[in-house]
């Protein structure tokens, strides 16, 4: 998608300074609401990443499993492992272009009765994507639809789960954990010209400068030991949409400067680990987990397009592993070390990890390969 460059004031703009919400303790504090929701108070902290869901159909015939994933997220949180104390969604919430009003039944047929399962049953924390802008929408009057919906705390009256945040800091494991949920649609022109711009409370009314500085401001303030991204679209991916790169300019300065050591993503309906590292001091050194696989895979990424060798969808050099598969990440986060497990409908029937990701907190440089 094309994107939109930052404007020239983008430097002066880095040295704003925005209010903050936090709370550090037992409990993270959603502000637009005023409620208090249970956090874990110590390590280990566990929860799930799933992301591009919002479709309610496995019978499609591009071959949706927004069910099938669910149910193996449920299985998961009734396993050994434990039931999760939340989980992370990272974007596209609600397909093809967000809610229509605050009683949309599609809340209820794409959340609420799809991840049902007795482990489910905890804090769902997501960020918008950009379908949850609006894009798709012919701006007819049955999709005239608004991002301000998802973020209403209305929608709990619906489902106790649901949060959704636009740019939210949630602190965690009396504060050695912080969450950075971060906007990134406003990165892209995509929107920005077409009818779902206008949008209330869409792209034309939000600055992707403004989210930059509030990302600095946060990073720049935390004390937590555990910083940890959570965004719709990837610095890096070996995707069909492959890494934004304005969301690669702005984050990954930031990164290094602070040393986040996490960016959790979507946007590519696939999984993936990358790990940037580098010998220099001057470049970041963190991993990106893309959990975009809840519902519908792609064909495209990784070398291939459908099937057959491309040089249009390359891998990232930094990329770990990855597939073009359905499925969910399930996070155990300690003092020292997080395990990331990567569950594919693909193998095993999701009842064993595809690939294990051990990421140490404090990381080590490594060779350039870029």
């Amino acid at each position: 998608m094309p994107t939109r460059p930052l404007a020239a004031a983008y430097g002066p703009l880095l040295m704003l300074l925005c209010a903050q919400a936090m709370l550090v303790g037992v409990a993270a504090q959603d502000s637009q609401a005023g409620v208090q929701v249970a956090m874990p108070q110590a390590f280990p902290v566990r929860f799930f990443v799933v992301g591009d869901w919002g479709r309610a159909s496995d019978s499609h015939p591009n071959g949706y499993n927004q069910t099938r994933v669910a149910q193996m997220m449920a299985k998961k949180a009734n396993s050994a492992y434990g039931k999760p104390h939340f989980v992370l969604s990272t974007g596209d919430n609600f397909y093809g272009f967000g809610l229509r009003n605050l009683s949309d039944p599609w809340f209820t047929q794409k959340f609420t009765n799809i991840y049902k399962g007795p482990g489910l049953q905890v804090p769902w924390f997501a960020v918008l994507g950009n379908h949850d802008y609006g894009e798709t929408s012919y701006c007819t009057p049955d999709e005239i639809t608004s991002p301000l919906y998802q973020l209403d705390p209305a929608l709990r009256k619906r489902d106790w789960r649901w949060h959704a945040f636009r740019d939210r800091k949630l602190s965690l494991a009396g504060g050695q954990v912080e969450l950075f949920f971060w906007d990134t649609t406003p990165s892209s022109s995509y929107n920005y010209y077409t009818c779902s711009g206008g949008f209330k409370g869409g792209i034309r009314t939000q600055s992707w400068p403004n989210n930059v500085v509030w990302l600095q401001n946060q990073l720049a303030a935390s004390k937590a030991s555990w910083k940890l991204i959570v965004a719709h679209h990837p610095p890096r991916s070996s995707g069909r949409h492959g890494g934004s790169s304005e969301v690669k300019y702005a984050v990954e300065s930031l990164i290094r400067k602070y040393r986040a050591q996490v960016y959790f993503a979507g946007h590519d309906h696939d999984l993936e680990h990358l790990h940037y590292q580098s010998s220099s001091f001057y470049k970041p050194n963190y991993h990106t987990i893309v959990s975009g696989g809840g519902s519908r895979r792609y064909t495209e990424g990784f070398g291939y397009d459908d099937g057959v060798p491309s040089d249009d969808y390359p891998t990232d050099p930094y990329s770990v592993w990855g597939a073009l598969t359905d499925g969910f990440v399930a996070v155990t986060l300690k003092a020292q070390e997080m395990v990331a497990q990567f569950y594919s409908t693909d193998y095993k029937n999701g009842t064993m990890a595809v690939h294990v990701a051990r990421i140490p907190h404090l990381l080590k440089p490594g060779p350039d390969l870029d």
